[in-house]
């Protein structure tokens, strides 16, 4: 009895020894990720692009650094495909939490729990886009199509076309600017200026396989694809580019059950109130407060008396 009793202490330590093994050299689970506070599912981590991956799981504030540019151990990280967007952007995980909240949108069970996360997703590309240093940035069409994208899904067509034309003065050639500016002429029952749009944008980038299924869509007869220019490297094919896709699939699928009554986008303010940088930034990335770019320290809203705090705060942004 003695012995068998010292058999199962013996095996009880050895077990106990391997659980501490395997959690010491297993790294965190994605779905320790929270940004607001919220748990983010691993369904809605497979979603975001490879970038947002990166800055939010896998190197938490690789991005964050000293003036613009990342954290000089990961420079050579932001030079790889998929990565540059994040090159010089310390404000880049504003986009990323934005694209969360998006997701959160679409699971919301009522109009007050979506127009709360939608304040968030409009204030943090708003963030990204007042804040960010270099105005030669090469990716503010790609953001401002995001936000176009869900304003056309609330039905708000006046304030999506706003944002299309303002991608637009940044990428004139940007197919998927013009695809939306279609899509929205045909919500308005518009098909006419639908089908002018989609040529436009077909005379900016002959090439576009996605406005010429557009036009085809339409029922109108496209010219045959030029020949090919050699060494062409269209942004609109780049992995950054197509960061939003998985995401922007669910888009028009959620379109019924997302609110589809026409109502103007909430004023966002968007000027930062504190600035930080330095060491520990990084592990904060994973775990932010409730203090972001539509307010500070907020909490869901519970009645439809409830309001939202509408100034711009980032306690851990450059």
């Amino acid at each position: 009895m003695k012995l068998a009793i010292e058999q199962i202490i013996v095996r009880g330590r050895r077990h106990l020894l391997l659980m501490f093994v395997l959690a010491a050299f297993t790294p965190p689970l994605a779905s320790a990720l929270k940004v607001r506070d919220e748990p983010v599912p691993p369904s809605d981590i497979a979603l975001l692009p490879p970038v947002c991956k990166l800055i939010l799981v896998e190197h938490p504030g690789a991005h964050l650094g000293a003036g613009n540019g990342p954290l000089q151990k990961y420079v050579a990280l932001f030079e790889q495909p998929g990565y540059e967007m994040a090159a010089h952007n310390p404000h880049l995980h504003h986009y990323c939490w934005a694209l969360i909240s998006k997701q959160r949108y679409f699971r919301a069970q009522g109009q007050i729990q979506r127009e709360y996360y939608f304040k968030q997703f409009m204030g943090d590309i708003g963030y990204v886009l007042t804040n960010t240093a270099d105005k030669k940035w090469p990716y503010f069409h790609v953001l401002l199509i995001e936000q176009a994208s869900m304003l056309k899904i609330r039905g708000d067509y006046p304030n999506s076309l706003s944002k299309i034309d303002e991608a637009l003065r940044f990428k004139p050639d940007y197919d998927k600017a013009y695809a939306l500016k279609s899509d929205v002429f045909l919500a308005l029952g518009d098909r006419k200026k639908a089908i002018d749009t989609a040529q436009s944008g077909l005379e900016q980038d002959p090439r576009s396989r996605l406005l010429r299924r557009r036009l085809e869509q339409l029922g109108v007869k496209v010219p045959p694809l030029p020949d090919p220019v050699p060494d062409d490297t269209k942004e609109n094919a780049s992995n950054a580019e197509s960061a939003g896709s998985p995401v922007a699939a669910q888009q028009e699928k959620v379109n019924g059950a997302a609110d589809g009554s026409s109502m103007a986008t909430p004023p966002i303010s968007e000027t930062p109130n504190t600035k930080e940088t330095g060491q520990g930034l990084d592990s904060k990335m994973s775990s932010p407060t409730g203090a972001d770019a539509a307010g500070k320290n907020q909490d869901k809203p519970v009645t439809d008396t409830g309001s939202l705090p509408d100034k711009a705060y980032c306690r851990f942004c450059p």
